[in-house]
Parts: C-alpha cells; structure tokens; sequence
C-alpha cells in the first residue's frame, strides 16, 4: 500500500513481497511480516514522534559483517524504493558474501 499512497500504479516491487517470495522458495510462509532490520537506510526520528526520510549516509563498499549462532534462514532485500529518499532516489544492486568461518 505504501507505493499506492506515494502515487505508483498497480504492482511495485517491495521489500514484504520480497520477503514472502523468498520464504516460499524454502517452503515457508509467515502469516505476517515482521518488522525489517533496515541496516543502510537514514530514518530521522524529530522529538514531537514524526520520522523523516533522508538519502542514505552510507557511500559504496561500506559494509557490515553477522554471524548467526543458530541455523537460521537470512533474507536480504536490496530496497526497490524509488519513489523518495530512502535509497536516494536510486535503489542499487547490494553483494552479498555467505561463509561458513571455522568453529572454535
């Protein structure tokens, strides 16, 4: 619905059919989606409670390294945003790099 009340006709691609999409590749489903981790996007929070969107601080190459200490399935969703500032008016591919590190 966001992309609707931004002024896009008919689908759009988005992080929640992204999600949904990628779990049905596992054969899973979740009857909700839960809230996303969003790593490289600047939300500002103002002291009366509203948010403003604001172009990324992030530039190319920056990066951020997790490790799961559980099995765990990781879906990852370059944001499609393109309708204002989260991904600066430009959403942009992402590498994503899964190792398995030693144990120990």
């Amino acid at each position: 619905y966001r992309y609707l009340e931004l002024g896009a006709d008919g689908s759009h691609a988005n992080c929640t059919d992204n999600l949904h999409k990628a779990l049905g590749g596992f054969g899973l489903s979740l009857p909700y989606t839960p809230q996303p981790w969003n790593l490289f996007t600047n939300f500002f929070l103002h002291s009366d409670g509203t948010f403003e969107v604001r172009s990324p601080s992030t530039k190319s190459g920056d990066s951020v390294t997790m490790r799961a200490e559980i099995d765990a399935h990781v879906i990852i969703s370059a944001c499609p945003q393109d309708m204002n500032d989260t991904c600066g008016g430009n959403p942009t591919d992402i590498l994503v790099e899964v190792g398995v590190s030693p144990t120990g």
